[in-house]
């Protein structure tokens, strides 16, 4: 019986220490240490601090497509307001009352509040009064002036002065009896002003259409009337006596001083032009 007892009692002594050593859980093995680096040594980085390097991030080409384009339309933007500051120069022609035709240059200030334009014109028209008993007269004008412009509030519409001088030649041919054929020339030259106000169209390429409207006033006139070489002839006495020589006369000045010492209202019909 105690032999027996004995074998029982060691065999439940083993297995209950054969249960204990499986529920034990093994120690997991230290990791290794990472390496240090020494002063002067290159260390390899390990595996495990690979890992944990963040990746580059992607590029982003649309963002800086954008921002190249808002860089472009920046400079773009500066080239039109340094464009639009600039200072301007051009060339125009007129159609105009009453001086008929004039062209010249211009001037635009980089404020767009002031412009100024120095102009000349010319036309002359023969048989002018000319009837079925007249030959009528050859008139010729011709002028050269300064324009200064002020635009309110940088606006289309302006309003300026003009100065000039003008010269109006007038000649009459006729036959008389007693000396023949002879010409009388009669010339007018006076400065004027004219204040005119008017407006001005601009197209961003440079073409420019305008009219303007004004009273001219001539200010120190002075006639000089010519009989030619009639004059100097002993008949040139008996000339001046004859009727139709006083009434030719007459009208020659008439004429030449209705367009050279009048006020009269000037008028351009149209003004084309191109700055650049």
């Amino acid at each position: 019986m105690r032999l027996l007892l004995a074998t029982i009692i060691l065999t439940g002594s083993t297995l209950v220490m054969a249960q204990a050593s499986s529920e034990i859980t093994p120690a997991k093995p230290n990791k290794a240490e990472e390496p240090k680096a020494t002063d002067g040594t290159i260390v390899k980085p390990t595996k495990t601090q690979l890992k944990t390097i963040p990746a580059a991030p992607p590029a982003r080409p649309a963002e800086t497509k954008i921002e190249t384009k808002k860089e472009e339309a920046i400079v773009t933007n500066e080239s039109a307001v340094e464009t639009k500051n600039s200072h301007l120069f051009g060339l125009h022609a007129d159609v105009n009352f009453p001086h008929v035709l004039n062209y010249g240059v211009d001037y635009w200030s980089a404020s767009r509040c002031f412009s100024a334009a120095i102009n000349f014109g010319g036309y002359s028209q023969g048989g002018v009064g000319k009837s079925n008993t007249d030959t009528g007269m050859d008139l010729a004008i011709s002028n050269q002036e300064l324009d200064l412009k002020y635009h309110p509030f940088l606006s289309k519409f302006y309003v300026g002065a003009m100065y000039g001088q003008h010269k109006l030649v007038g000649q009459k041919t006729a036959t008389y009896a007693a000396v023949g054929t002879t010409t009388i020339t009669d010339t007018v030259t006076a400065n004027y002003i004219t204040p005119h106000l008017g407006f001005t169209w601009k197209a961003d390429w440079g073409l420019t259409i305008g009219m303007d409207l004004g009273w001219l006033v001539p200010i120190n006139t002075k006639t000089n009337i010519d009989d030619g070489d009639i004059k100097n002839q002993p008949s040139y006495a008996t000339l001046q006596a004859q009727p139709d020589y006083i009434e030719n006369k007459r009208k020659l000045q008439e004429e030449s001083d209705k367009y050279g010492k009048t006020s009269l209202p000037y008028l351009a019909l149209i003004r084309v032009g191109w700055l650049f």
